[in-house]
């Protein structure tokens, strides 16, 4: 059974591990996704229009329904988007989707993680970033890899705080500057 964790954030046990539901913070920063969330009026209109004539300009309507698309799909992404992340002592894993589609699936022995961590979060396009938002991340070998974005900074710490209860991942010392 779900409970709440932190904010947005909600989890059950699961044997010896974790199952945590991360619902996206829907947030349309960035330009494109501004220009085309306001141009799907614009482009239902102009196939609607279309639809009673002949078709000469077939090349306009596929573009048109094309971008139609587009913008229904990220739409829903910006809405339902949710990552699900499972964690055990073996494995991590995590599945990335809306209403539980798996568009995205990642998964990690736990044995080759280590440093989990949260930082500030920046903007995809910007680089800037974000205030008060945090990325939780943590590193498999030699990569970093974000887990999640955009979590405010309690969601961030109660999350690494239920993660660590399942797997102590190690912390790696900074090394030393010219070593």
């Amino acid at each position: 059974m779900l409970g709440p964790l932190a904010g947005r954030l909600r989890w059950e046990r699961t044997g010896e591990g974790i199952r945590v539901i991360i619902p996206s913070r829907f947030d349309i920063g960035p330009l494109g996704d501004t220009i085309l969330i306001a141009a799907i009026p614009v482009l239902v209109v102009d196939v609607v229009a279309r639809m009673d004539k002949d078709w000469r300009g077939w090349g306009w309507e596929q573009l048109t329904l094309a971008l139609l698309a587009v913008a229904v799909l990220r739409l829903i992404t910006l809405f339902a988007d949710q990552t699900v992340l499972t964690l055990n002592p073996a494995w991590m894993t995590f599945r990335r989707g809306p209403f539980g589609l798996n568009w995205k699936k990642s998964s990690f022995a736990t044995r080759r993680l280590h440093n989990l961590r949260s930082v500030p979060s920046t903007s995809d396009w910007t680089g800037i970033k974000l205030q008060g938002r945090e990325t939780v991340q943590f590193d498999e070998g030699d990569d970093t890899c974000d887990l999640v974005k955009q979590l405010s900074r309690g969601e961030a710490a109660a999350l690494i705080e239920k993660m660590l209860e399942v797997h102590p991942f190690r912390q790696d010392e900074p090394e030393a500057a010219g070593q």
